[in-house]
């Protein structure tokens, strides 16, 4: 017998107590330790690109695949 988990990754922020946010937020997950320095955009496997923040609330990844997607669709 053999397993194999997997789960789709998202994450979440909470802004708290700013007057009127305004702007962006981004969240980007990669593969390795250590794999966001110096810019190794090519272990980076979702971005969420952009999203527009305007109140203080909790803002959460669009992410809708499975890690096992992401890993083989963006190899190291």
């Amino acid at each position: 017998m053999s397993t194999s988990q997997t789960f789709v990754p998202n994450d979440t922020a909470t802004l708290a107590g700013l007057a009127t946010p305004v702007g962006n937020l981004r969240f980007k997950l990669f593969k390795t330790t250590g794999a966001c320095d110096n810019g190794a955009n090519g272990n980076r496997i979702p971005d969420s690109g952009d999203i527009a923040m305007s109140a203080n609330t909790t803002y959460g990844t669009p992410n809708t695949d499975l890690l096992t997607v992401l890993n083989a669709t963006n190899p190291t």
